[in-house]
């Protein structure tokens, strides 16, 4: 089954602006969807999307994690910060 591009690009959209508000990755929006699907191309479709959903909220969670230790990166920069230099 063909699944847009912009579709999964939107889902993770989606998923990454709900880690931005604070949700959990549980409060995944499509997951009752997956289950109450009937035929297996709807049920595909839905999956694609929890999926990208989850996967955006995961991109948004390791770059908030990053965030967090950026302190301890800065620490072992191996190009040092520039120091004003007085010249008499």
């Amino acid at each position: 089954m063909y699944f847009d591009t912009q579709i999964s690009l939107d889902w993770q959209q989606r998923g990454m602006n709900a880690r931005v508000l604070g949700l959990k990755i549980d409060a995944n929006p499509v997951l009752p969807y997956v289950s109450g699907a009937q035929e297996a191309g709807e049920k595909d479709e839905w999956v694609q999307k929890a999926e990208a959903w989850s996967f955006g909220w995961c991109i948004e969670d390791a770059s908030r994690s990053v965030g967090d230790r950026r302190d301890f990166f800065e620490r072992f920069d191996p190009v040092p910060p520039l120091r004003e230099t007085h010249q008499f």
